[in-house]
């Protein structure tokens, strides 16, 4: 059965690998979208939509949690990417794009 959620990705935004002449800190983001949530083959599922500013299309967006220590994120349409994240381990790292979870929960 899916249910209709409202989903909060938060986190730093790494400046590390921007201009070093402006010397910024990692600067906070947080993202809250509609979306779609369920549970399939004992894994947790939850698909959104991603509007890009500036770019025309839409990129759908889909979260699978496979257990306590590791999830994937699997991004299709103008843009297409598929990441593995694990628990205490930084997975993968795109220009100045990085997630790393150290703490917490998926849920």
């Amino acid at each position: 059965m899916t249910q209709d959620v409202l989903l909060t990705i938060s986190g730093l935004h790494d400046m590390a690998s921007a201009d070093p002449e402006e010397n910024e800190e990692n600067e906070p983001i947080e993202v809250i979208t509609p979306a779609s949530y369920y549970w399939k083959n004992g894994k947790h599922y939850i698909l959104y939509d991603e509007v890009m500013e500036g770019i025309p299309g839409v990129v759908k967006n889909k979260i699978k949690i496979t257990g306590e220590d590791s999830m994937e994120i699997m991004k299709s349409g103008i843009t297409n990417a598929h990441m593995v994240f694990e628990k205490n381990q930084m997975i993968h790292r795109m220009g100045s794009f990085m997630l790393e979870f150290i703490h917490g929960s998926w849920m």
